[in-house]
């Protein structure tokens, strides 16, 4: 090994002194990662926050709740994905992961991707998640209940998402948990009452 570097030395030194003109080769750098590919980690946490009327008085508690466990990741890849329920759809607030920079670019992304006060069906709705289902198998839901029956007995196995039954699920409702545990067999459920119900219940399921 020290035979080459020495002759490959001796090379550099003659083409130097002779004055060939020595040809640098510039170095590539590696394309950027996109958003897609940070948002695509072998992460198997998923926060699902539903867009129900019920939730607005507690609208800019969970919004800043979330920006509490968004912000340690800024510049970095998120560990972890958040999709909001609306009436018909599922989207990604957070689909431009990457060109959020700050704390103050992240707040106003928040305040404009995560409103309050419409009407999905807090369990129907489930199934417009049910594709991404596959590579979560813990999931977080946000929800006010909304259009469930109180009486979980009005409730038939059809209105449930099958896929709910294969994931461990933890709900954090501003409407009854009994739903949700006798039904859907989550695996914690906790009534909101306050801004640290929501905080504490992101912590624990982010843990």
């Amino acid at each position: 090994m020290r035979l080459i570097y020495v002759f490959l030395m001796s090379l550099f030194l003659v083409a130097c002194s002779s004055g060939v003109p020595i040809i640098r080769v510039p170095i590539q750098p590696s394309p950027p990662s996109t958003d897609s590919d940070k948002l695509t980690v072998s992460a198997n946490k998923l926060i699902v926050v539903s867009t129900g009327k019920g939730l607005n008085r507690y609208g800019r508690d969970i919004q800043e709740a979330l920006k509490g466990v968004l912000g340690p990741y800024l510049n970095k890849t998120l560990p972890f994905k958040v999709l909001l329920l609306e009436p018909g759809r599922v989207t990604n607030p957070f689909s431009s992961w990457g060109s959020i920079q700050g704390e103050n670019t992240l707040r106003g992304k928040i305040r404009a991707k995560i409103r309050f006060g419409y009407s999905p069906d807090a369990l129907k709705s489930l199934k417009y998640i049910e594709a991404a289902s596959g590579r979560f198998n813990q999931v977080l839901y946000l929800t006010d209940n909304g259009n469930i029956p109180y009486d979980p007995s009005e409730i038939q196995s059809r209105d449930v998402p099958k896929f709910l039954r294969n994931i461990q699920l933890t709900v954090l409702t501003t409407g009854s948990c009994r739903v949700w545990t006798s039904k859907v067999d989550a695996k914690k459920c906790k009534r909101l009452r306050s801004r640290s119900d929501i905080e504490n219940g992101l912590r624990k399921f982010l843990n």
